[in-house]
């Protein structure tokens, strides 16, 4: 999920003609923490459904564990994106600041899509041994 966060991040630079600078790497720190956090969170909502529930479905577990935590984590995004709203404000007078905004906002948006597109491809839904009534 990280490198499409990033790509988000670079597409954004490149199409504002924004300067890199310590802005852009500062935030690319806050992305990858926040995408990662965002792919955790699901993930283990997914196990604890797994666990609890051992006759779903491994699809149906991620499913459910999708749409338990999906709010939780576009709020994130949007008060983080909101957040940084300020400092585009400024605009050029502040240059570190209205990097890391420019790029923390790209970069935050296209995690959204890896969120919802690539996590569950490279997410292995693992398979459990069914468990018959009679044993």
């Amino acid at each position: 999920m990280i490198p499409v966060s990033l790509i988000g991040t670079f597409l954004t630079y490149s199409f504002s003609d924004v300067e890199f600078g310590t802005g852009g790497y500062a935030s690319m720190v806050m992305l990858a923490g926040l995408t990662v956090n965002a792919g955790i969170y699901i993930q283990h909502e997914y196990r604890n459904l797994s666990e609890a529930h051992p006759t779903l479905s491994p699809l149906k577990a991620y499913v459910r564990a999708y749409n338990h935590k999906i709010i939780a984590v576009f709020l994130t995004v949007l008060s983080t994106v909101l957040g940084l709203v300020p400092f585009y404000i400024d605009g050029d007078s502040e240059p570190f600041w209205f990097s890391f905004a420019v790029g923390s906002t790209g970069g935050l948006l296209f995690s959204i899509i890896a969120l919802v597109f690539v996590m569950p491809v490279f997410l292995k839904l693992e398979t459990r041994p069914t468990v018959s009534k009679g044993e």
